[in-house]
């Protein structure tokens, strides 16, 4: 059953997650064509599929379900969906959705996949307090954990020169570890502490999947943490 382009009617919209998603699985979007239609589905793409999935050719044939499960959700008519569309992209409604109740993956350039740890300790001081350094907090709800991505492309960004990358989980805020905190909490953190430098303890995803499956714990004397340079904004804009 596939959905159409447009949710029409709250009946429609999701309620409720149906698919769960374990800590090695990643959200993708892909999209192509069925029936010589242009189509999307959103897939869970386990850690060790994630490889192949980015190594199959471009525009070929692929039955999606060798490399993941397609996310269903039960809408308000209590009717289980499979998202999956006509179309290039799906609602903007699913699209939210899936990045709300997930770990979204879009970029397939992005490595899930675990190699070895990859911990960060990063740390921007800004011009003047109201300086953004450049990232968007997020906060996935099922696993409870906050990841970031970067919402400036320029060389010059704060994040970005300090070291965080799209997608890193966010371990530690100024020293605190924020993993039990709630999305406003963090957000609530960030906006108070304005007068300090912005330091972050921050990890990859794989990272992060590794170290929760095997019961590992982040902290900040680890010794394997990678203790960037600190970076200073150039500029108070």
């Amino acid at each position: 059953m596939f959905l159409q382009k447009t949710l029409t009617t709250y009946e429609d919209w999701p309620k409720a997650m149906v698919t769960k998603q374990t800590y090695s699985e990643c959200a993708f979007i892909l999209r192509g064509t069925d029936r010589g239609r242009p189509a999307w589905h959103c897939i869970l793409v386990p850690a060790s599929q994630i490889a192949d999935l980015n190594a199959h050719p471009q525009n070929t044939t692929a039955d999606i379900t060798k490399f993941g499960s397609i996310i269903q959700y039960l809408n308000n008519r209590d009717q289980i969906i499979l998202t999956s569309g006509w179309g290039i992209d799906p609602p903007r409604m699913i699209q939210e959705w899936i990045e709300e109740h997930y770990s979204a993956a879009i970029d397939r350039n992005i490595d899930f996949v675990y190699k070895n740890d990859d911990i960060r300790l990063c740390t921007m001081q800004r011009a003047i307090p109201q300086q953004k350094i450049g990232v968007y907090f997020n906060y996935l709800t099922q696993h409870r954990f906050h990841y970031i991505k970067l919402t400036d492309n320029l060389p010059s960004s704060l994040a970005r020169r300090a070291g965080l990358k799209d997608y890193d989980r966010i371990i530690s805020f100024n020293g605190v570890n924020v993993e039990s905190d709630t999305h406003d909490q963090l957000v609530h953190r960030f906006h108070t502490e304005r007068h300090l430098p912005v330091q972050m303890l921050a990890c990859s995803p794989a990272t992060y999947a590794h170290y929760k499956e095997n019961n590992k714990l982040f902290h900040n004397d680890l010794p394997i943490i990678q203790r960037l340079k600190p970076v200073y904004a150039t500029t108070s804009k």
